[in-house]
């Protein structure tokens, strides 16, 4: 009834942040689920450059935000859970749209590893386990 991706470049995912993902959508009722984690720097604080390299806000807010403490929380996809109904996931081809839920993971357990940074700092979290 149901798909599950897992991609082999999360290797901190433990079977409870899947299984999380699974009961958003069995007991939410969302067609599909996703696990996200909070985002590092916030986007509130981050700008695009305009004419003659003058910042831009990315995210226009009438709030200013003086102290990180203040800022909204941010989540971004971390890739490590994709679940989808399948005849839904074949009618969207895609896992994230309006109607998908999030599974929030801590970051600790998030990292990609996509390069040799990225393992470092996973082998540095394994050994603290």
């Amino acid at each position: 009834d149901y798909v599950v991706l897992l991609q082999p470049n999360s290797p901190l995912r433990l079977a409870a942040d899947i299984d999380a993902a699974l009961d958003q959508c069995l007991q939410g009722g969302a067609p599909s689920c996703v696990s996200v984690s909070e985002v590092e720097p916030s986007p509130y604080w981050s700008f695009v450059l305009g004419e003659q390299a003058r910042l831009k806000p990315l995210i226009e807010s009438s709030r200013r935000f003086t102290r990180r403490q203040d800022l909204p929380a941010v989540y971004g996809l971390n890739g490590a859970v994709y679940v989808a109904e399948v005849e839904w996931l074949r009618r969207e081809r895609s896992f994230v749209t309006s109607e998908t839920a999030a599974s929030v993971m801590p970051r600790e357990r998030a990292a990609d590893l996509d390069d040799e940074l990225d393992l470092v700092l996973i082998e540095a979290l394994l050994a603290r386990r």
